[in-house]
């Protein structure tokens, strides 16, 4: 590839490593499309959604990326909590939940909540993205996943597919 890595270590003081990797600049048609999507808009102003997630960066960050449609965003923190919403409220249009929850799994949740609607759209949103990971989120009643960091046009996309 042309790299090259360099390693200085020195007892009782620690190790340093340094890679280089050359770099191609890409084709611009690949930027220009990607441009476009971004600029894609969205109209999801009578839908809502349920976000599950327990870090508050990922939370924040997700609704940013959301709230621009105009969705009604419900949050929630927990397992247990994203059940507990879900059942009282009848009007949710699609979940997105974190795989890793702090009392039970996203795929326990999934599987709880596909024993009530065996329709709604539930998307899995995972720093954990093996293939056994994968597998165990389809398994689960998942209609789809996207792996963290999230990529802002695939979810946009694939939520508006099932909004619409």
């Amino acid at each position: 590839m042309g790299g090259s890595i360099t390693i200085n270590s020195m007892l009782g003081f620690g190790t340093e490593f340094i890679f280089t990797l050359p770099y191609e600049k890409g084709a611009s048609d690949v930027s220009d499309h990607k441009a476009v999507i971004a600029d894609k808009k969205y109209n999801w102003s009578n839908k809502t959604i349920l976000l599950v997630e327990d870090d508050t960066h990922s939370s924040d960050l997700l609704k940013a990326m959301l709230l621009p449609a105009g969705a009604n965003i419900i949050t929630a923190v927990s397992g247990y909590e994203a059940l507990s919403i879900f059942k009282k409220n009848k009007k949710i249009d699609i979940v997105l939940i974190d795989y890793k929850l702090p009392d039970i799994d996203g795929c326990e949740v999934a599987k709880n909540i596909r024993k009530n609607d065996r329709y709604i759209p539930l998307i899995a949103q995972t720093a954990f993205a093996t293939a056994e990971d994968k597998k165990r989120c389809m398994n689960a009643g998942f209609n789809f996943f996207v792996s963290k960091p999230v990529n802002r046009d695939l979810l946009l996309n694939m939520i508006n597919n099932y909004l619409v």
